[in-house]
């Protein structure tokens, strides 16, 4: 019986789906399942958004789970799957990241949905408290990436918080290169031969997600590679 491929289809930006692309490639599947972006004139037009489960993207199917929603719940089963979702007792630490980088994510949001453009920088300059307590989970951690010494959803799930939105803006991105303990682990992830592979390829989406603030337009993961220091 010949098995039927998986598929993953999310927005055609470095959003939700991108964390899932990062850790296939981070694990080395990135080839196990059949991307399918959806436009947004598609996504409002077609019957597409109605037939999901809670009328957004994105979306992972194969076999054994059918068809699933919602990116942290991907990245548990995929990670789970691929041997990323931490060992033992680990895995509670793992999830302990991704909670706490969810808070950074919805944080990040909220400065862009509510700031008045007068206390803008005031308020991205607070973010910096998010890299500082990544760090200090780190520094007790004491291991190569966040939790530990291999990679995990929770690496990936805050690396791609960091690079696709603190990054494209010159004042949060500081924050993390001048964190040395978030900075190190960031190149590590980076460094990683598929996520490398990843962000050199046609597949990594030129456009972050919203909020789009001003500031200067560059890519920070390719930055992460190329330019690391």
């Amino acid at each position: 019986k010949q098995q039927t491929m998986s598929k993953l289809t999310y927005f055609p930006i470095r959003g939700r789906g991108s964390r899932i692309l990062l850790l296939a490639a981070a694990t080395g599947h990135l080839g196990d399942f059949e991307n399918a972006t959806v436009s947004f004139p598609d996504w409002q037009t077609t019957d597409f958004k109605a037939s999901t489960d809670f009328g957004s993207v994105p979306i992972f199917e194969d076999e054994y789970v059918g068809r699933i929603s919602e990116s942290l719940t991907i990245l548990r089963y995929l990670g789970d799957k691929w041997g990323a979702y931490g060992q033992d007792a680990e895995r509670w630490r793992v999830d302990s990241l991704l909670g706490f980088t969810e808070d950074c994510y919805r944080a990040f949001m909220a400065v862009g949905a509510n700031a008045k453009p007068e206390e803008l920088q005031e308020k991205l300059d607070g973010l910096v408290t998010y890299v500082e307590r990544a760090a200090a989970f780190a520094e007790k951690n004491g291991k190569t990436f966040f939790v530990g010494d291999s990679i995990s959803i929770g690496d990936i799930y805050l690396f791609d918080t960091l690079v696709n939105m603190y990054g494209p803006i010159e004042s949060t991105w500081a924050q993390v290169k001048g964190n040395e303990t978030v900075w190190r682990i960031v190149k590590a992830i980076a460094a990683i031969p598929g996520v490398r592979e990843l962000i050199e390829s046609d597949q990594w989406c030129a456009t972050v997600a919203p909020p789009f603030f001003e500031g200067r337009p560059h890519s920070s993961a390719e930055g992460c590679v190329v330019d690391p220091e």
